[in-house]
């Protein structure tokens, strides 16, 4: 099995570190693996890859106004594309509205099965831009496979593109056990941004810190 899996980068992140895992694990199954980046050359990778691992980053510069940016994510498409027709892989996994756009675009026509992942709730999640969005929907009823995480987003996908989905929650790593005396604290790790919903909790701490004042 060949696999290429593209999403903007490696670096630090909840998605980056889902593909990372994703890929050391077909990796150990005896896949032959490529990642596909798009990020500035410059931006290291956060998550560590198996050896056996291919990594290929596509940089195209722009001058960030709205033209520059059309014409870098067409030679992003080109360019996806001449690779996908000239490693012939089985399938191409994407991460993120942008990536899984690019990637069913980069496939068309093609004999390679596309899979792309939702890893937002589009309801919720304005944050992506206009023109990613529209092609969310224009583009994601030619993938062979959207992975969603929740019932709630595969309902929107379904209604909004006709896709065919899958709910899949984000897999667990297996960590060493640790030996230490347990202390009554909750911890919260994540952005402070909206879509994180950090106030969330706070509103929930309120409601049950009476009841468990320690």
């Amino acid at each position: 099995m060949k696999v290429i899996m593209t999403i903007n980068s490696l670096d630090g992140g909840g998605s980056e570190r889902v593909m990372s895992d994703l890929a050391n694990y077909f990796d150990k199954k005896g896949w032959e693996v490529v990642i596909v980046t798009f990020s500035n050359s410059k931006v290291q990778d956060h998550y560590k890859l198996n050896d056996n691992i291919l990594r290929k980053n596509i940089d195209i510069k722009s001058s960030g106004n709205f033209f520059s940016k059309m014409v870098r994510n067409v030679r992003q498409i080109f360019y996806l594309r001449i690779f996908i027709l000239k490693l012939k892989p089985d399938t191409v996994l994407s991460f993120l509205t942008t990536r899984n756009v690019i990637s069913i675009l980069s496939t068309l026509f093609t004999n390679t099965r596309t899979v792309v992942s939702e890893r937002t709730n589009p309801k919720i999640f304005t944050g992506t831009p206009l023109v990613w969005r529209l092609g969310r929907f224009l583009f994601y009823r030619y993938a062979d496979l959207v992975i969603v995480q929740t019932k709630e987003v595969e309902s929107f996908i379904s209604k909004h593109t006709n896709a065919k989905t899958l709910v899949l929650p984000n897999p667990l790593r297996q960590l060493a056990e640790q030996s230490y005396k347990r202390e009554n604290i909750i911890t919260s790790i994540g952005r402070i941004d909206e879509y994180k919903n950090q106030k969330i909790l706070i509103k929930a701490f309120i409601k049950i810190h009476n009841n468990y004042p320690h």
